[in-house]
This record gives structure tokens, C-alpha cells and sequence, in this order.
């Protein structure tokens, strides 16, 4: 897909009308790494997404918290403005966007795909008589499910409407 990086802002959102994954970087600083973890993951809730991870360590100067928050993509601008408001620095945040349209309308048309032979084969399964037939009909209508399971899961389709948001604190 096409990347593209600047700075964040309301003007750097993309068209809705693509299918775009998101990633915004944060650092800056804050009083206590651990209480703005917990703030920023309550926000990131109250905002529909959620924490991918998060991980508080020691350094040198204090507490260092790295987290991974999820938020939906419509509530990208205002989770964010509440997000820097935790630190009393935001030393830099970058934005960069890539357009997986294609992808997951490639991923669109497969199921499809796979859907419209899962027909064929229930279909061809109810008039079959034959035991090795209707278990053949079965092992591969398992297989044509599993596919179908495994490409509507993948990325394309699980991260379209929520942007990941890595902050670093100390």
C-alpha cells in the first residue's frame, strides 16, 4: 500500500471512504509512567478500542511505560487530543498511513469465492447417495470453511477500523 508520513493533525486523516490502517507514534513526558498508562488505557476504552500491549520497565530516569492502544479510526482525533494531554512533553508524534483497499478487496473476492463453491458443494452433497461421496463433499467443504475462517480473520480485515497508537513515557 501507499505510505505516507507527517505530522498528526485533523488534515492528515484519511478519506473514509478507503480502507486505511493507521499508526501514530508518541513520545513525550509524563509525572508518573504508571498512572498514565492506566489513563491512557481508560481513554482508549472509552473510546471502543483497546490495549495490543503494554509494558512498564525501569530506567535510568525513573519508569519508562510502551504501549500499543487499538482505537477505532473515527475516534482517532479525539482520543489522541486526550491522550497527548497526559504528558506534560510530547517530545514528537508521527502519523503513517497505509491504504489496504486493494488487499482486503482481494480478500472480499476470495470469500466470496469460497462461499460460492461452499453452495455447489452442499448442493451437490444433498443429492449424492453415495457414502464416499457425501465424506469427500464433507472433508472438503471443512477445508473451504477453514479457508474462508482464516482470510475474514487476517490483518486486512482485523485492523480496518482501528488505528494503533504506540506512546512511550517517561
Amino acid at each position: 500500500g501507499d505510505s505516507q508520513s507527517g505530522s498528526v493533525g485533523e488534515s492528515t486523516l484519511p478519506r473514509l471512504d478507503r480502507l486505511v490502517i493507521a499508526n501514530v507514534s508518541i513520545s513525550g513526558t509524563v509525572e508518573n509512567a504508571i498512572t498514565a498508562a492506566r489513563e491512557a488505557e481508560r481513554i482508549t476504552t472509552r473510546y471502543g478500542g483497546f490495549v495490543g500491549n503494554a509494558n512498564v520497565r525501569d530506567v535510568d530516569s525513573g519508569r519508562e511505560a510502551a504501549m500499543t492502544l487499538r482505537i477505532p479510526m473515527p475516534n482517532l482525533h479525539d482520543a489522541l487530543e486526550e491522550i497527548r494531554a497526559l504528558g506534560t512533553k510530547v517530545s514528537s508524534a508521527t502519523l503513517t498511513t497505509e491504504d489496504v483497499t486493494e488487499e482486503y478487496t482481494d480478500v472480499e473476492s476470495i470469500v466470496g469465492n469460497l462461499r460460492a463453491t461452499e453452495t455447489r458443494l452442499l448442493s451437490l452433497q444433498e443429492n449424492s447417495t453415495q457414502m464416499n461421496e457425501i465424506l469427500s463433499f464433507q472433508r472438503e467443504l471443512t477445508n473451504i470453511r477453514g479457508q474462508i475462517e482464516r482470510l475474514e480473520g487476517g490483518v486486512a480485515t482485523q485492523h480496518l477500523d482501528h488505528c494503533q497508537i504506540g506512546v512511550w513515557t517517561a
